[in-house]
């Protein structure tokens, strides 16, 4: 397919009409003029997108299960995840034959907009960790983003050609869009669509918001604003904090005070990062500071003394075990009143100036069923056993209950991270509590 410029295909359907209706008078004339110069300038001027976000299968993968099927790649539509965990911009070919593969939506190669750019670091292996590999090429193609806008020009990102991981198989999405907290990480054959936006004029403010909603199962990605219907009461500024010379630098943190299960603050976890990431869906953590949640939880039991959780284990970790399962095909309902709440403390002005916000998730939120994949139809806790990951990570477990503001600043030719900052949802679940207290000055005074 031939990506037709707006202005000329306006211009042109203009130029027509003018011809067929050579009758109609100046005004009329003028007033076609002004109609088509009007829409071509709606279609070619955007300054803000918003994309729907539908929920797939959940799995105990850690991966989320949101994704958006309004970007196409040429004359392919795909799901994929926009993912502020990555500076990487990936996906599915139709050149892939694995089972992993097949099950997504792929980019066919054939189309006439899209090519191979020869490269001499490609092909190339993309390491996912627990989930395994992909090969891919670079890419480029030019993207639909919604209704209203083309990229000027193709971007290029890795296509990928082979997965090795059967858990590639049960992603809810085929390709992966990154919103790195710092463009500068980026990799300098891939583009970064923000930026590529931004640079282009076709973005008016380098900035994203997202929500989501479990119970309709849709939420919306906003780029460039946040829609005021989506929000109420104000929640936090969560302001930068990395870690230097982390191989997670490209993560959005922010100061985690402390952590929380029932009464017992978890030491491991005080005055590190809280990184959010929309990639993920549960908490995650290196074992030393995962592994006390886990511990913790594992000493509870039932009315009958039977212990409420068993623990499980990813076969590629060394750790005796990495997360824990609610046992006997229960869940947290079946436990009222038994089981305890996890609460953390980050932001910087939750009620005016040196105030931080306390979240509570209720066993119920901190839960999720699982739906594909290893222990489909059991009830697992949301903390898992991740190394590399200097601090505290959640993605949909705790993002699915507020709404969340990403804002960038301009360094240079680069994006850096800004501003986080949190809302109430204006409808939807919200989390089990939130409140303010006065900002510590040390997480061990709390």
């Amino acid at each position: 397919m031939i990506v037709l410029d707006s202005k000329c295909i306006f211009g042109t359907l203009i130029a027509v009409c003018l011809l067929i209706l050579g009758s109609c008078n100046l005004g009329q004339r003028n007033s076609l003029i002004e109609k088509a110069s009007s829409e071509t300038l709606a279609k070619t001027t955007v300054s803000q997108f918003t994309l729907n976000l539908s929920l797939g299968l959940v799995t105990d993968y850690g991966a989320t299960p949101w994704r958006t099927s309004d970007i196409k790649f040429g004359d392919s539509p795909m799901n994929v995840a926009l993912d502020t965990g990555t500076n990487l911009f990936w996906a599915t070919m139709a050149d892939c034959n694995t089972v992993a593969c097949k099950v997504h939506r792929r980019i066919d190669p054939s189309q006439a907009n899209f090519k191979y750019v020869s490269n001499p670091s490609y092909p190339r292996t993309v390491d996912f960790g627990a989930w395994g590999s992909m090969v891919v090429k670079l890419g480029s193609i030019p993207l639909f983003i919604g209704t209203e806008y083309t990229t000027q020009e193709p971007i290029q990102f890795d296509a990928s050609i082979d997965y090795s991981g059967s858990q590639f198989e049960y992603l809810s999405w085929g390709g992966g869009i990154g919103f790195p907290s710092d463009t500068s990480f980026d990799d300098e054959n891939v583009e970064t669509l923000i930026k590529h936006l931004f640079d282009s004029g076709s973005l008016a403010s380098p900035e994203f918001s997202i929500v989501t909603d479990r119970e309709s199962k849709s939420g919306k990605f906003m780029i460039g604003y946040l829609d005021p219907d989506v929000k109420s009461d104000y929640y936090g500024r969560l302001t930068p904090k990395l870690i230097g010379g982390s191989e997670v630098d490209y993560l959005w943190g922010t100061s985690l005070h402390y952590v929380k299960l029932g009464t017992n603050k978890l030491s491991d976890l005080s005055d590190t990062v809280f990184f959010v990431d929309s990639g993920s869906s549960r908490f995650k953590a290196e074992a030393k500071s995962i592994r006390p949640i886990l511990d913790a939880l594992l000493t509870y039991k039932d009315s009958n003394g039977t212990p409420i959780f068993e623990t499980y284990k990813d076969e590629s970790s060394n750790q005796p075990f990495t997360g824990v399962k609610y046992s006997n095909g229960k869940g947290p309902s079946d436990f009222p009143n038994i089981l305890p709440d996890f609460s953390f403390a980050i932001s910087n002005d939750c009620d005016g100036d040196s105030s931080i916000a306390v979240f509570s998730l209720s066993p119920e939120q901190y839960s999720y069923q699982v739906q594909a994949g290893d222990r489909q139809g059991e009830w697992v806790a949301a903390f898992h056993i991740l190394d590399g990951i200097p601090g505290l990570l959640v993605g949909s477990t705790f993002m699915d209950l507020v709404v969340t503001q990403f804002k960038y600043e301009v360094s240079g030719t680069n994006l850096i991270q800004g501003d986080m900052i949190l809302y109430k949802k204006a409808k939807g679940e919200v989390p089990a509590n939130v409140e303010c207290r006065p900002m510590p000055v040390s997480s061990s005074h709390q």
